[in-house]
């Protein structure tokens, strides 16, 4: 088994995780990768004074800030939020002939047809969409029901 020799670089810009710890700029980090051939202009080799010194200065010792990388927790999905009531309601179905009823118009009430048969009216408040009636009415009944809404 080949034991791989450490090696130290000096990081020159940005910051950089190695071994789960987060270095900045400035900092010397030991690594078995030649991180200077890896990373161009990020990384310098340091050569330790034991080794070789450079150009005849001895080399300070370089204190190592080692910054535990925080794990970074997926945000919670936001809570969808409950549906208003009018978006709960059938949607009104059939052909508006509201127009057809003086007292619907006049009254803020929609009245609408859907199919063929006779008793096919819906009649719906107008502010809120909601249908009045359960069971759909004859033509001849849709004044009636809405006068009896009114009370």
């Amino acid at each position: 088994m080949v034991d791989k020799v450490k090696k130290k670089f000096r990081l020159l810009s940005s910051t950089h995780v190695e071994n789960g710890m987060q270095y900045v700029s400035g900092d010397v980090i030991e690594s078995t990768h030649d991180l200077d051939v890896m990373f161009l202009n990020k990384f310098e080799r340091v050569m330790d004074a034991a080794t070789k010194p450079v150009m005849g200065v001895e080399l300070a010792k370089v204190s190592i800030k080692k910054v535990p990388v925080k794990k970074v927790e997926p945000e919670p999905e936001p809570e969808l939020e409950k549906a208003s009531e009018a978006e709960n309601k059938p949607a009104i179905a059939g052909k508006d002939v509201t127009a057809k009823f003086k007292v619907a118009v006049d009254e803020d009430f929609l009245v609408y047809k859907n199919g063929a048969a006779a008793n096919s009216y819906f009649v719906y408040d107008a502010d809120t969409n909601e249908c009045l009636n359960d069971k759909g009415l004859k033509r001849a009944l849709v004044v009636k029901f809405i006068k009896d809404q009114l009370g």
